[in-house]
């Protein structure tokens, strides 16, 4: 895992964690608008009228997004330039952790609420819901894992 940064120009850092921070924007924004879209009652254990007040439109969450991919990717960066390159790895599972639970959360209740008519038991919904969202979670990082170590972009 110390080959990650060997030789890699700034430039190249720099993009691999704009492309992190992208993923996160986009998972975070999922993540809050489609709890606000369920009227859930609570999002990351904060209240969703809390979110609805502090980000009333799309656009303000989109923002919110950014932010937070923007926060995730700067953790990544300064703990694998003060810790190591598995600390990347570490924040970002952590992270795809947070995104893809709640994810499961609001498929449960939502879009596999619908597919199954709810004949299925919730807790069968959920189960399968977070077998998809495991899925969706690992390929991220292992996509991220490749993106990490590749030597270039083309």
């Amino acid at each position: 895992m110390a080959d990650y940064f060997a030789f890699q120009s700034e430039n190249l850092f720099l993009s691999k964690l704009i492309v992190i921070a992208v993923i996160h924007t986009i998972l975070s924004f999922i993540v809050l608008e489609g709890a606000l879209c369920q009227s859930r009652r609570f999002v990351i254990f904060l209240p969703t009228k809390f979110i609805a007040r502090l980000l009333p439109s799309p656009y303000h969450r989109g923002g919110g997004g950014i932010v937070i991919g923007t926060a995730v990717a700067v953790l990544s960066s300064v703990g694998a330039t003060q810790i190591g390159p598995q600390t990347l790895l570490v924040v970002n599972a952590g992270f795809l952790t947070i995104w893809y639970i709640e994810c499961a959360i609001l498929l449960a209740y939502g879009f596999f609420a619908r597919l199954f008519e709810d004949e299925l038991p919730f807790e069968i919904r959920l189960f399968v819901s977070f077998v998809v969202m495991v899925n969706a979670g690992y390929f991220t990082l292992m996509f991220i894992v490749s993106l990490l170590r590749a030597p270039a972009f083309h």
